[in-house]
């Protein structure tokens, strides 16, 4: 029996935990390769024989359900320069977003499932999404949990670091790497991509303009094996021919406090810190402008307890790393 080939042990480590939910919930959902592949690798980790058993006599009817995988053609396994594969673990429930955007998301992830029913009409599924907002509110998370709920390989361009100052050079990184990414199924995901795709005529550069109408070029070749996700903070600077080509555009704002609260009680679990203080207040005297700021003030406050746990209880070195936060977060004009 052949195993689909989209989950690869060496870029993913998910614990039985992850995969006893990802199987579930791909079940429910009627996910047939994703509930496949979960239960195939809980089979082969879990170290309860009831989990094992369960997950390999659930195996073979999943198995002969599964949809035919598309030929790809061969390529050698070098990943072109200017292109990152990313380990990845994320799960869409594990990131913290307005149910709004999570209804887009999720229906982005749904239309992949119709394929046939899409072609008998004439129409194709949208393959592509453009992430919009400010940084450090989880548009590469979002990337990250679409590749893990399509069991796919997910690949990163970064365009600030493939720009070389040569139009010419600089295309060819592009079409390397979008030619790379046509022969598998894949996720690609272009990150920072107002670095690449800027307003034709608003530089004097020739290689940005050359950048542009090269990448224009690929997103019309891009087949149906490939999901392009891209992201950008500045979505105004986006060149509009680049706009257009995608199909979904979603805007992912900077948490209200309610999400901040959530976002703050999970790291706080996930860490085991566990503190009579109001939350609520931790976050009013935070004042944090984004998850990531969230993020780093738990990290903060999880080095200091290593450095002074014994010494103080944990609502002391809270209250520490929330007085010293403002100094640490912005740079202090007079």
């Amino acid at each position: 029996m052949t195993t689909p080939q989209s989950v690869d042990a060496k870029a993913r480590t998910f614990t039985e935990e992850d995969l006893y939910r990802l199987s579930s919930r791909a079940i429910s959902e009627k996910n047939g390769t994703l509930a496949y592949q979960a239960l195939d690798k809980l089979e082969h980790t879990s170290r309860s024989p009831e989990l094992r058993s369960l997950a390999s006599h659930l195996k073979d009817p999943l198995h002969k359900l599964l949809p035919p995988k598309p030929a790809l053609p061969q390529v050698p396994d070098d990943i072109p320069s200017g292109l990152d594969v990313v380990n990845n673990k994320v799960l869409l429930d594990d990131v913290i977003l307005p149910d709004s955007v999570k209804v887009l998301i999720n229906e982005f992830i749904e239309e992949q499932n119709y394929f046939e029913q899409y072609a008998k009409a004439g129409i194709a599924p949208k393959r592509t999404m453009l992430l919009c907002g400010p940084p450090g509110n989880g548009k590469t998370e979002v990337a990250k949990a679409i590749a893990t709920v399509r069991q796919l390989p997910m690949y990163i361009a970064n365009y600030p670091d493939i720009k070389t100052g040569s139009a010419g050079a600089t295309g060819k990184i592009v079409e390397g790497i979008f030619n790379y990414a046509a022969t598998h199924e894949c996720i690609l995901f272009l990150d920072e991509i107002d670095a690449g795709a800027k307003k034709r005529g608003s530089t004097a550069s020739d290689e940005a303009d050359s950048l542009v109408s090269a990448m224009l070029v690929q997103l019309d070749k891009l087949p149906k094996n490939v999901i392009c996700l891209a992201a950008t903070n500045l979505p105004d600077d986006l060149d509009p021919a680049i706009w257009r080509r995608f199909s979904n555009r979603i805007e992912i704002a900077n948490p209200t406090a309610d999400l901040q609260l959530i976002y703050l009680r999970q790291r706080f679990e996930k860490f085991n810190i566990s503190v009579a203080t109001d939350l609520e207040i931790v976050i009013t005297r935070l004042d944090a402008q984004n998850l990531s700021e969230l993020n780093e003030f738990v990290t903060d406050l999880r080095r200091r307890m290593i450095r002074e746990g014994t010494q103080k209880s944990i609502a002391e070195l809270l209250e520490l790393e929330i007085v010293n936060w403002p100094y640490r977060r912005r740079v202090q004009t007079d």
